[in-house]
């Protein structure tokens, strides 16, 4: 990389690769970045590119002007891996995987910036809900635009062949503000998977049809369960002995 003069500006050229990288504990393979100064636009155009076993995951141009700030990229995704956002998310869920495809467009200032997306959907994924430490697998369809990610119907299957749908999403305003509106329709699915470690508030093996709202900031999510027990399982809530 050269910090390199341009004008009474100062940027960064790059051309960077950085080979057998992970993001949060999952492979990235392959990471390579790159920046060039274009003086007829007076931009700084840049590309990031992502390849796991000589498969493309990632592939990302855009520009950056120095004089407004203002940013323009596209994000082509031939399977990204959902991972890498466990960290942010680990509040939420426990486990978190999957495949991302799709095409994500951004543009404006960084403080401004509007986030569309085209043809973007989920497929082999799984979330292990932290709070029940049940596993879903989920595929299908969703987007992103100024207010945030909407799932289009997401399917969802637990591991007793149980089946749901997921609708609402993650509501933010230019990519802060990060809130839960979320609901999920299920059938029959696994909705508690907890064991007795004398501290969970309850504990057992549940499945129920009917409707489930997750929603709220990520520092203080509440659900909203409009649902009714299906097959077997247990539910206990332990009396715990406080007294010293």
């Amino acid at each position: 990389a050269l910090l390199s003069p341009y004008g009474q500006k100062t940027g960064i050229l790059a051309d960077l690769i950085a080979e057998d990288t992970s993001v949060s504990g999952y492979e990235a393979g392959t990471v390579r970045m790159k920046s060039v100064w274009n003086k007829h636009d007076q931009t700084m155009d840049f590309l990031v590119k992502n390849e796991i076993g000589g498969s493309p995951t990632l592939d990302a141009k855009g520009s950056y002007m120095p004089g407004n700030g203002d940013i323009r990229a596209k994000i082509n995704m031939g399977g990204l891996e959902l991972g890498y956002v466990s960290s942010f998310l680990k509040s939420v869920f426990s486990e978190i995987s999957g495949k991302v495809t799709g095409e994500v467009t951004l543009a404006g200032s960084a403080g401004k910036l509007s986030v569309f997306s085209r043809n973007t959907s989920l497929r082999d994924g799984l979330l292990r809900v932290a709070y029940t430490d049940v596993t879903y697998n989920v595929d299908g369809p969703f987007h992103i635009d100024d207010n945030g990610l909407t799932f289009d119907s997401i399917a969802v299957r637990d591991r007793q062949e149980g089946t749901g749908t997921v609708t609402g999403g993650i509501a933010f305003r230019q990519l802060k503000d990060i809130r839960l509106d979320t609901r999920i329709r299920v059938r029959d699915m696994e909705v508690l998977n907890m064991t007795d470690d004398g501290e969970v508030p309850i504990y057992g093996r549940v499945k129920a049809s009917g409707d489930v709202g997750i929603s709220g900031p990520l520092s203080s999510v509440t659900m909203d369960v409009d649902a009714r027990t299906s097959g077997e399982g247990d539910f206990h809530i332990p009396l715990r002995d406080n007294a010293m």
